[in-house]
């Protein structure tokens, strides 16, 4: 039986193709109708003129729509959302954030279908059954293979221009272990003497300005021998945002360098020591699914990734000490060694249906039909894209450079990007 369901999200081909490429898994791969609000966000979190809830047998948030702000679901559309009698489903990403806002936004819009990120030991620590009675909680990774990376032909090794690459980005200190090694390995790597001494060609920075999105990324992907990674996550869940707001105001304030160790180690004992491993939400990155998509050899800090990739076998593991660098940089040289590991992990992870997005919807379309048994399905909703064009990429790996507006309008839109959520939310109010 095929539903209606409307999926409120914000679509933005030129920036993190892995968003993309979710909700486009939901779109073409659903055997249900999905209707497309791809500016939900950019709209203020407002339901349009037009939008009848009353059309849609459920409602999707996806994660590019946080549930627990209302710079992204505005208060009188919270109010129609609530007031919805249809399924409404959720995809939940960076839970380490706000934890209690979210479990309250949940609760008050009414939402069954949770689809979380957080491992299955640690979902009823944050989703516990007492606050949100009947919530079908899902456990999901970040990401799957849509199979569009495979189209790449692989670039031969003696091509490629760049031995080792990465790009990541220095994080608050409250996110703790989890968040220092996103740009520990990237300084780790650049400052060992073994990489100077054998002339290894880098492409490393954790600099906001160095981040590629689309075309560029797959293209520096693909020249590259060999890309860094750590497992995704946080090692602190902040359940009602204290710890961020001391630490980000102590840091500023006190002129914290987080580079060094003991001047991190001073924040960690003031706010938040023992408070770090408590709930698990490490597991692998779409980022390693890129690589092995793109037949890229993967250097990675040792870890669990999901139970999916295996040590030598799929990836190259770098200690968190560095003390394998040798053994790390002598495989990466090696092109046989490289292409051995590359071809096992792109035939046992990038080509698994298994981890398709093909499955993961197939499994979402199951748990969408239990959670609307029982109601008639509403008749195909006509015009929805007359009135709200989906400017669909079915590729966002090929995406380029986003088309240019006047000048005064990009501007505006780098501003609002990079502005704080709290910020963002006044001069919503303002304008409301």
């Amino acid at each position: 039986m095929s539903r209606n369901i409307l999926l409120l999200c914000q679509y933005d081909p030129y920036n993190a193709a892995m968003v993309v490429e979710h909700i486009n898994a939901i779109y073409v791969h659903s055997a249900n109708r999905i209707y497309v609000l791809q500016d939900f966000v950019r709209r203020g979190g407002i339901l349009p003129d037009g939008v009848n809830l009353d059309d849609f047998d459920a409602v999707i948030f996806h994660y590019s729509v946080s549930v627990a702000l209302d710079s992204y679901i505005a208060p009188k559309s919270r109010v129609a959302l609530s007031r919805f009698a249809g399924l409404k489903i959720a995809f939940i990403q960076d839970e380490y954030r706000f934890v209690n806002k979210t479990v309250t936004a949940i609760r008050d819009l009414g939402i069954r279908l949770l689809f979380t990120c957080v491992p299955e030991t640690g979902i009823e620590k944050v989703y516990p059954a007492e606050r949100l009675p009947g919530v079908i909680k899902v456990n999901v990774l970040t990401g799957y293979n849509s199979g569009y990376l495979s189209l790449y032909d692989p670039i031969p090794l003696a091509s490629r221009t760049v031995d080792i690459g990465y790009r990541g980005r220095v994080y608050p200190a409250w996110h703790g272990r989890s968040g220092r090694e996103k740009w520990e390995i990237a300084h780790g790597v650049l400052e060992h003497p073994l990489v100077a001494t054998r002339g290894v060609r880098l492409d490393i920075s954790c600099d906001e300005t160095s981040r590629l999105y689309g075309q560029a990324w797959t293209d520096f992907i693909r020249n590259c021998r060999a890309m860094l990674g750590v497992e995704s996550g946080c090692s602190i869940f902040d359940f009602d945002g204290s710890i961020s707001t001391a630490v980000e105001t102590y840091t500023r304030l006190a002129g914290i360098d987080l580079h060094d160790d003991l001047q991190y180690l001073q924040v960690k004992k003031r706010f938040f020591d023992g408070l770090e491993d408590l709930i698990p939400l490490n597991q692998i990155s779409p980022r390693c699914l890129e690589a092995i998509g793109l037949r890229t050899l993967l250097v990675l800090f040792e870890g669990e990734y999901s139970g999916i990739l295996e040590p030598w076998r799929h990836y190259v593991p770098l200690r968190k000490d560095f003390s394998n660098m040798e053994q790390v940089l002598d495989a990466v040289a090696d092109d046989d060694r490289v292409a051995e590991i590359v071809s096992r992990a792109y035939g046992e992870v990038g080509q698994s249906e298994a981890l398709s997005y093909r499955t993961f919807v197939r499994k979402f379309d199951d748990l969408v039909e239990r959670g609307c048994a029982g109601n008639p399905a509403r008749a195909e909703v006509t015009g929805f894209y007359d009135k709200f064009p989906f400017r669909y990429v079915a590729n966002p790996h090929s995406a380029g450079t986003p088309p240019l507006g006047s000048g005064r309008t990009n501007l505006l839109r780098a501003v609002w990007r990079r502005m704080p959520v709290h910020i963002r939310q006044r001069i919503i109010n303002l304008i409301r």
